[in-house]
């Protein structure tokens, strides 16, 4: 903003003005080196130069914000104030228009969405929008920010959105065809959906897909259809959410949605007030999820899609599943140190635990499977599967010198296989008892179903057990390396 042009309101006033009115105010003060006027614009400006006032009308204001953009400036600057908006304002792409604020609380775009639906910012490529606050007044409608191509159709990319406020539209922040995209620090509040990525698709050019996304430190809540959406017709590549919150969004098809994408990461992000619908809901996805806290009555699901899931350093708080494998189609589910808690059947081809607590009824669920590897993991319960059964029991007994001893005796392992198994072995989990040599077997008595758990005492001494965790892997096949 120019406070002093020499007696000019504004400056288009005297760029309009000419002569040695503009060359005075071009060459001003000491070592002051000539330019033009178009020089002068494209470095700065204020959308105040150009006519916007707090309290104007919302065209008014709307017109002055597009003149300010259409000036070739480099910097469109937005004085703090709640400016009324009823149009679009569309950044220039060919310029590398930065709209820029002083704080997304404080340099607001109030919207009255009863009357104006459509996009208050639409961002081109090379731009960027910067602690800025785009407020709805009237109905959950419009978009607060749409990043988009001039075309639609065509790719467009290197695009920020930072420090950003929105609140109360139909959709928050909408991703078209975009590649290079960074939104950070950005709060969306009681939209129908936060973040929708649903690009557009011609079904000729190069489109329907996005790119490298990365949302950072993004804050999303009280949304009534979906904190975040991602939907592309075609597989997308490298979407990123790091240290990102979404909770109490109320919609009931999930929290965050994400279709066909590879891969998609989440990194250290915090879900909380979930309800009853998936925290996260994965389709056709390559995912990794590392360092992620939740809490709430969902879980993240596979759905029913081919889906290939790592979960890392993961914890959950719930009353229900932390996991949900419900899909016929190709599921492969790797958890490394996490606690995973649950009671519906986990049915994936392939599932690999690793250092890893799998709490709760999963175990007496697990049907199905094609492969399963646990690997220092803690199983507290009876699993059923096509192929191997765990069970872990605590046991007290005292196996007297040179003899043989029954640690676990005539059990039964309900719902399993009709026939004998073909491996099994036996360990104690927290403790070393030298001289004892345990054996698993079929019951005496019984069908096959029932096991015996034997413990020999290769010592001259009594040898007694209290309390100690057991735990018995069973396996039916040809093959089974330990």
């Amino acid at each position: 903003t120019v406070d002093n042009i020499g007696g000019f309101a504004t400056l288009a006033q005297l760029a309009a003005s000419g002569g040695s009115n503009l060359m005075g105010f071009l060459q001003a003060g000491t070592g002051a080196v000539a330019t033009t006027v178009q020089a002068k614009l494209r470095e700065s400006v204020s959308v105040k130069d150009f006519g916007a006032d707090p309290s104007a009308s919302a065209t008014t204001n709307a017109t002055a914000f597009q003149a300010a953009v259409d000036s070739g400036a480099a910097v469109v600057f937005v004085p703090a104030g709640t400016y009324l908006i009823n149009n679009t304002i569309t950044l220039s792409e060919t310029y590398r228009t930065v709209l820029r604020g002083e704080g997304p609380r404080r340099s607001i775009l109030s919207v009255n969405t009863s009357a104006f639906t459509g996009n208050v910012i639409k961002v081109r490529g090379k731009t960027a929008v910067e602690a800025i606050g785009v407020v709805a007044t009237g109905a959950v409608a419009g978009t607060a920010i749409r990043c988009t191509d001039a075309s639609e159709y065509a790719f467009t990319g290197h695009i920020c959105l930072s420090n950003v406020y929105v609140s109360g539209f139909s959709n928050g922040i909408d991703v078209n065809n975009i590649f290079d995209l960074l939104v950070e620090r950005a709060e969306v509040y009681n939209c129908s959906i936060g973040i929708l990525v649903l690009p557009s698709y011609d079904g000729v050019g190069d489109n329907g897909y996005v790119t490298t996304l990365t949302f950072n430190k993004c804050y999303i809540t009280g949304c009534t259809s979906y904190g975040v959406y991602v939907n592309p017709t075609t597989v997308s590549k490298n979407i990123n959410f790091n240290d990102t919150v979404v909770e109490a969004n109320t919609g009931a098809s999930a929290q965050i949605f994400v279709a066909k994408c590879n891969p998609l990461l989440f990194t250290n992000c915090y879900q909380e007030l979930v309800p009853a619908s998936p925290a996260i809901l994965l389709n056709s996805c390559v995912t990794y999820v590392r360092g992620h806290y939740f809490n709430g009555t969902g879980g993240i699901s596979l759905a029913a899609t081919s889906n290939d899931i790592v979960i890392e350093d993961f914890y959950g708080v719930t009353s229900s599943d932390i996991i949900f494998a419900n899909g016929t189609t190709l599921q492969t589910l790797r958890v490394e140190n996490s606690s995973v808690l649950g009671t519906s059947t986990l049915n994936a081809s392939k599932m690999q635990f690793v250092n890893s607590t799998i709490n709760g009824t999963y175990y007496r669920q697990f049907s199905n499977n094609l492969d399963l590897t646990v690997t220092d993991g803690d199983l507290t319960n009876t699993s059923r599967l096509s192929s191997i059964v765990a069970l872990k029991r605590t046991v007290t007994a005292t196996i007297n010198a040179n003899t043989t001893g029954a640690l676990i005796a005539d059990y039964l392992l309900a719902n399993t296989w009709n026939s004998d198994f073909t491996v099994g072995v036996a360990n104690f989990l927290d403790s070393y008892n030298p001289g004892l040599i345990l054996t698993v077997q079929c019951a005496t008595t019984g069908n096959a179903n029932y096991i015996n758990v034997l413990a020999t005492n290769t010592t001259s001494s009594n040898i007694t057990v209290t309390s100690k965790a057991l735990r018995v892997l069973l396996m039916k096949g040809t093959a089974m390396a330990i």
